[in-house]
């Protein structure tokens, strides 16, 4: 190691940003299996219902507060214990990025399972349950709900690495439709408490056996034990599989059938929420459309079924051939692509990342700017979606039904949805134009943020009768949010994934400890001493005023977050070749003239000064 590779390696957090760009391998390799990577993400998006029951606490608190004599505060003393040990993630992260996804699905089924039987048998009065208890088995169903994210979320966005928005939305739509599901479910057939968890406890230990077989990483994507135990040709075979997912474009024709029954239960679910509530329907209606919210849910089956056209071409290939075989794909692997074409880096697929551990990263700037972003956003998505039927009670001046509170727990899911949609198409168009027109995908965190001024205002101002709409606002927010917290880290760090997606969930637990549970549940209990609540419940505007104001000041985006931001994205596309962007004719030229220079399965680095010294260098 030279004397220069070592200042790299030991390198100072403001010392010079190294990007390292790999050149991808000419060889043809084998395709992919589209019904097995397909079939990943329907698994993927039935862990990440589990997922949803984190936010889902509003379904059960009403019968919670009943059943035990609790207040406000008791209510969310074990809301947020819950929530503090579900993002308490980053120990697993450290495990995911060893061992990969199966200690932490096993972990996960076994955590969400246990827990979710504790409570059936405090719901039950089998167990004698206090605020304490029930703290501790919130913890116990917390801590397993948001590994049932960390385990399909890292590993099915490494098998789409080009097409990280679209299938984050697929997955994390689950996660804020969960709550809609359970809740339809719920109201058709579990309408006991206990009942509701039992099946909650039998449909995790379903999804976390299917989860076990079968969830694996690609193969290019090796874990710290492969890493320190694999022989060295053995690892560079498996990372140049990797440009095989680069290139290969995942069929447009499944992501559509996914979004269309996406779209199908966006729309069915709030609506047949709505009908059930103001119409007051009985039970049998609401076992059909309980039924109906199943099948819709079991048809996302679909997305990884065998292409019909690859049959009938096969049919027909075999009919014209008469039982020949087919020499080209048998020499697939023997190919290269002709000489004079042109060289190809990862920056052609996707944008240019940190290649510093996370302990490195830890030191910087950017990645604290983050944190106070979304410490101040979930601060606020968290007290209002948790409290909801509380804040509604608290402004129209009476508790809410049961049926509202399953109405506001659809809109909650429904509108996550659509958020998340909406960062995903957008992380989609921006990451998908040339190198040097790419939009900062940290800008995104703007969105949230104005969403959720505009709707603390709403509270503030409008009427009882119409506050499902801020909630809804809240909702969307949330969803944006949930979708940056993936994206922006896989986006700028190249290293340690598990690592740095779990640290954003670090803000979660600060904001669940000073703002849900000091800052409006200590106001809202005290309110509701002094103006006689009943049930919980604390009535008039006093009651949620203070925590609303102090919300309003909103997270200040910081630009120091961007992984490599536009300005140095030109200096970087130019070292790469030669002075001009690789899409145009003159960039190409210049490939083919240095391919004797780079060789191709070579890394070219780049090292960025400040800005009146910014120099390159290839190695």
């Amino acid at each position: 190691m030279t004397g220069e590779e070592k200042h790299a390696k030991h390198a100072r957090p403001d010392s010079p940003v190294e990007v390292h760009l790999e050149v991808l391998s000419c060889k043809a390799q084998a395709p992919i299996s589209e019904e097995h990577r397909f079939f990943l993400v329907v698994i993927g998006s039935l862990g990440c219902i589990c997922v949803s029951f984190i936010h889902a606490f509003n379904l059960i608190s009403g019968d919670l507060a009943e059943l035990n004599n609790l207040s406000q505060g008791d209510l969310n003393s074990i809301s947020a214990v819950g929530k503090v040990f579900a993002y308490c993630l980053l120990p697993y992260g450290f495990l995911y990025d060893y061992f990969g996804p199966i200690p932490i699905t096993i972990i996960a089924t076994v955590y969400f399972s246990l827990g979710c039987i504790l409570m059936a048998l405090s719901f039950a009065q089998i167990i004698q349950a206090d605020t304490v208890r029930l703290c501790v088995f919130n913890g116990i169903l917390g801590s397993g709900t948001m590994l049932f994210d960390l385990a399909p979320i890292v590993t099915v966005c490494s098998h789409f690495p080009t097409m990280r928005g679209a299938t984050i939305a697929l997955l994390k739509s689950f996660t804020g439709l969960g709550t809609a599901i359970f809740g339809s479910i719920r109201s058709g057939f579990l309408t006991r408490p206990d009942h509701f968890f039992y099946f909650l406890a039998a449909y995790s230990g379903a999804v976390g056996t299917v989860l076990l077989l079968f969830l694996r990483l690609p193969p290019y994507h090796l874990t710290d034990w492969e890493k320190r135990r694999l022989p060295m040709e053995k690892k560079q075979l498996l990372i140049e599989r990797r440009t095989q997912y680069l290139r290969q474009k995942p069929p447009t024709w499944r992501f559509i059938v996914g979004y269309v029954i996406l779209i199908t239960l966006i729309i069915y679910l709030p609506v047949q929420s709505a009908v059930v509530t103001y119409m007051k329907l009985g039970s049998g209606p609401k076992r059909v459309f309980a039924v109906i919210t199943a099948v819709l849910t079991a048809s996302m089956i679909l997305i990884c079924a065998p292409d019909p056209r690859k049959f009938f071409a096969s049919k027909k290939n075999a009919q014209n051939n008469d039982g020949q075989v087919d020499q080209v794909d048998l020499d697939a692997e023997e190919k290269t692509e002709p000489a004079g074409a042109p060289v190809e880096t990862e920056v052609d697929y996707i944008a240019p990342q940190y290649q510093e551990s996370f302990l490195h990263n830890l030191l910087t700037l950017r990645l604290w700017c983050l944190t106070w972003t979304l410490f101040c956003l979930t601060g606020i998505e968290y007290t209002i979606v948790l409290n909801a039927s509380y804040i509604v009670g608290a402004i129209e001046g009476h508790a809410v039904s049961k049926d509202l509170r399953t109405l506001l727990s659809v809109l909650n899911g429904v509108g996550s949805a659509v958020g998340r949609l909406m960062m995903a198409g957008f992380e989609h168009w921006s990451q998908h134009r040339a190198p040097e027109k790419r939009i900062p995908f940290t800008w995104a965190a703007l969105f949230p943020t104005i969403l959720l001024v505009i709707s603390v205002v709403l509270f503030l101002t409008l009427p009882g009768s119409v506050l499902p709409l801020p909630f809804v606002i809240v909702a969307i927010a949330n969803g944006s949010q949930a979708t940056l917290t993936v994206l922006i880290p896989r986006t700028i760090y190249g290293k340690d994934t598990a690592k740095h997606y779990n640290f954003c969930f670090v803000p979660s637990i600060l904001s669940s400890i000073l703002i849900v549970r000091f800052l409006y549940a200590e106001w809202y209990s005290v309110q509701a001493i002094k103006t006689g609540g009943t049930k919980g419940y604390c009535f008039g505007m006093q009651c949620v005023l203070m925590p609303l104001l102090v919300m309003l000041g909103p997270p200040r985006d910081q630009h120091s977050l961007h992984g490599v931001p536009r300005s140095e994205l030109q200096p970087l596309l130019r070292a790469r070749v030669g002075g001009a962007p690789p899409h145009t004719r003159a960039g190409r030229e210049r490939h083919r003239r240095e391919q004797g220079r780079v060789g191709r399965g070579e890394a070219v680095e780049c090292r960025f000064y400040g800005r009146g010294d910014r120099r390159a260098q290839r190695s």
